[in-house]
């Protein structure tokens, strides 16, 4: 419905650091392409970083850009992140209360934690971040109005883990195969995830234990089907506004 037409360039693996800049370097010169979305993780051996930074920032539709990571910490105009974009979104349309509140992020990446965190302190949230080496992980979001979970760790946010009450973002991606994990996970809503499993080979599955969490928290978003969606819009945001953008609209 937006009108949007999309080009998908499909690489060899083999495909070398200087042969990706240089398809890069032709899409920032084609005055009919608006937004470059570059599909990570890039493979061994191609160096993400030169191919991020190549990327013009008016075409940076993901918002990994050095210039639109440095405007957003400074709180100027930039593209933002879709995922955290989309889960801000979500917290407003839903009504959580930002301002005040305390977020607690487990997972540090520049791709979903660093740059959400950034939204949230711009929101007036008292941020903590938790990563792989922080210690007593659950006296520690059990204090948070808003925790968001990213890292990639099937079952990782149980019920302890959880402030009764609190608004749980669930940004895991992870593919589950064990049925009996399954139904540990899914209690009573098993049947239909190990149906899938039967059927495909996995289920998709997030960081939070759904059938603990889900007893306790007050939202919690589904995977899949939460916060996915809402990534894919901010991308098609992004995208118009790169578009009005270069035609100085």
């Amino acid at each position: 419905s937006l009108g949007l037409l999309s080009e998908h360039l499909a690489l060899p693996a083999e495909t070398t650091t200087e042969e990706l800049l240089a398809i890069v370097a032709q899409l920032n010169a084609r005055e009919d392409v608006d937004g470059i979305l570059v599909q990570l993780p890039l493979p061994p051996g191609v160096d993400e970083s030169r191919v991020l930074a190549a990327v013009d920032p008016r075409k940076d539709v993901d918002g990994f850009h050095p210039i639109n990571v440095g405007n957003l910490t400074l709180e100027r105009e930039a593209f933002v992140p879709c995922t955290p974009a989309g889960i801000y979104e979500l917290l407003m349309r839903a009504g959580v209360p930002i301002s005040g509140a305390h977020a607690c992020i487990v997972g540090r990446s520049h791709i979903v934690g660093r740059p959400l965190a950034q939204l949230l302190l711009q929101g007036d949230a008292t941020v903590t971040i938790c990563h792989s080496r922080t210690k007593n992980l659950s006296e520690i979001t059990h204090d948070a109005d808003i925790l968001i979970a990213a890292v990639g760790h099937i079952g990782l946010i149980r019920r302890e883990h959880v402030k009764p009450g609190a608004t749980v973002i669930d940004v895991g991606m992870n593919n589950l195969t064990d049925e009996a994990q399954a139904r540990e996970l899914f209690g009573e809503r098993a049947d239909e995830r190990i149906a899938v499993i039967r059927k495909r080979g996995s289920t998709l599955i997030g960081d939070v234990h759904p059938a603990e969490v889900e007893t306790v928290a007050g939202r919690l978003t589904p995977v899949p089907g939460g916060v996915g969606p809402l990534t894919v819009a901010m991308l098609m945001k992004n995208t118009v506004q790169a578009a009005r953008h270069r035609r100085g609209l």
